[in-house]
């Protein structure tokens, strides 16, 4: 199963968006050959965080917000 289907079947099975809305979201996602990811957050429909956290959830790792994380600056 590729991404943009594992994604729409984990929103719709969380009612997180009507399901017409994420269904024209897959379908344009599908035609332009975009990733639905990025169709998501152009619409508004879903924020970045909420959406890496379904994608870490369907490849069975943790979230990790990097922005909240100390990054080493010495790493080249």
């Amino acid at each position: 199963m590729d991404l943009n289907t594992a994604l729409y079947d984990s929103i719709k099975s969380l009612n997180i968006i009507p399901v017409n809305k994420l269904d024209e979201c897959f379908s344009e996602a599908n035609n332009l050959n975009k990733d639905l990811h990025s169709v998501l957050l152009s619409k508004d429909l879903m924020s970045d965080e909420n959406i890496g956290k379904l994608k870490a959830d369907i490849y069975n790792l943790p979230f990790v917000l990097l922005q909240h994380e100390a990054l080493d600056q010495n790493i080249a």
